[in-house]
């Protein structure tokens, strides 16, 4: 009986020990965050155009990035956001894109009816692409439908939309939101820091460069996966601890 109780001990202290050295592995590759936003007084057309891109780095090759379109209530489908291209210091081969959304259809009468996770997956009306030199990752919309629209007006519906968005059976439905996650292979050496990043919308023949807010290129932020290993730590370990303290007593 003893040797079996020391038996289990061991065994749940060295899965302990593993799992210690397992969370600090991971602790140990910090996380950072940006924002890249357009130039304010951008245009397209002769219309305001205003959004941004959260670019979240998780543990050195995992990107995820949120596209939004700031401009409220827009005027026409010109002012939706269609593409980004986010380009790296160094050659890079982009992977394994995955793609979350909301989509919003609007009415003839500017009326907006919301969607949530109308978009969930390894593909759909967005697709990721990389630029001929391999140092961009590149993500556009597919087709007419789909591009980011900005929010609505304080009212709740598009009342200065046109045409080209209320009611419009191509271009609808419009995408509320966009997350965009994906890998990167580093071709040689590391992937480098991020060099630039352009916005593309429907109404432009063109990309508009963004803007890096000042400041350090990135701000550490903590993993999730690191952030939620501590209090993973702290609850396995105790439960570690009341299991050998039960098997003592039972042998007592």
């Amino acid at each position: 009986m003893k040797k079996r109780m020391r038996s289990t001990r061991s065994a749940i202290w060295n899965g302990g020990a593993a799992l210690i050295t397992a969370v600090g592995i991971v602790c140990a590759y910090p996380a950072w965050a940006n924002t890249w936003t357009t130039p304010d007084g951008a245009t397209v057309g002769g219309l305001p155009v205003d959004a941004s891109a959260d670019i979240n780095n998780i543990f050195g090759t995992t990107y995820i990035v949120t596209l939004s379109n700031l401009e409220a209530n827009p005027t026409s489908v010109a002012q939706n956001l269609s593409g980004l291209s986010i380009t790296f210091q160094n050659t890079v081969v982009p992977i394994a894109p995955f793609y979350q959304g909301d989509a919003v259809t609007v009415g003839a009468n500017g009326t907006a009816t919301p969607n949530p996770g109308a978009i969930y997956g390894e593909s759909g009306p967005w697709s990721m692409t990389n630029n001929k030199s391999f140092t961009a990752a590149i993500v556009s919309a597919s087709s007419a439908g789909y591009s980011i629209i900005g929010p609505p007006g304080p009212d709740g519906t598009y009342s200065n939309a046109n045409g080209s968005i209320a009611g419009n059976g191509p271009h609808n439905p419009f995408l509320s939101s966009l997350t965009w996650s994906f890998e990167l292979i580093p071709v040689t050496g590391d992937i480098g820091p991020i060099t630039g990043v352009n916005f593309s919308f429907l109404g432009g023949n063109g990309a508009i460069a963004g803007i890096d807010p000042p400041g350090p290129d990135a701000a550490a932020v903590p993993g999730p996966i690191a952030g939620a290993g501590l209090p993973g730590l702290i609850l396995a370990s105790g439960g570690l601890l009341a299991l050998v303290r039960r098997r003592r007593r039972r042998t007592v």
